[in-house]
């Protein structure tokens, strides 16, 4: 889960200056490594390894993978929710762009008999013209207008990738499943 130790290295405060009273605040994304009853140990995107106690995890972090609510959601209201999460960590399934390889993977199986069938090729051509699905755990780094991309900072893999808003099937934010009524 690390990311570029040159963008995150840099000293954002002087812990010589600090005083009882002064006030703190960070965000931090955690994988967890390790759960016991009582506690959890996480590595943050920096490397750095704690321990934190259930109550505090239970009191003070979203998870990008549990929910309690299920909320059916046009297109427009899911994007509105993926381009406000800003630092919270969430889950989207999305279409990605379909490439060359995509196609000619789904057109190298095709058969002379599977040409002929027009209700078949209907559903090939979904499938090429739709793109891969993919599953993605992170948090926003900034976003274009409302139907443009975002640039996701991907967790499982430590890298920026691009989410085309229009290819947005669910996600989960907040302790909430938004999913498109029209998929």
């Amino acid at each position: 889960m690390s990311i570029d130790k040159n963008v995150t290295s840099l000293k954002k405060t002087k812990f010589a200056d600090l005083k009882v009273g002064d006030f703190l605040s960070e965000t931090q994304y955690y994988s967890i490594i390790k759960k016991t009853e009582t506690d959890v140990t996480v590595k943050n995107e920096r490397d750095f390894t704690l321990t934190i106690p259930s109550e505090i995890v239970e009191e003070g972090s979203y998870t990008a993978s549990q929910f309690t609510e299920t909320r059916s959601a046009t297109l427009s209201d899911i994007v509105r929710v993926f381009k406000n999460a800003k630092d919270t960590v969430f889950t989207v399934r999305f279409r990605k762009q379909p490439n060359e390889a995509h196609v000619l993977e789904i057109l190298a199986n095709l058969t002379a008999k599977d040409l002929k069938d027009q209700k078949f090729m209907r559903s090939v051509s979904r499938r090429v013209t739709r793109g891969e699905e993919r599953t993605l755990v992170g948090y926003l780094v900034d976003s274009e207008p409302k139907l443009g991309r975002s640039r996701v900072i991907d967790l499982k893999l430590g890298e920026i990738r691009l989410v085309d808003h229009r290819s947005i099937l669910w996600i989960i934010h907040k302790n909430i499943l938004y999913k498109r009524s029209d998929c």
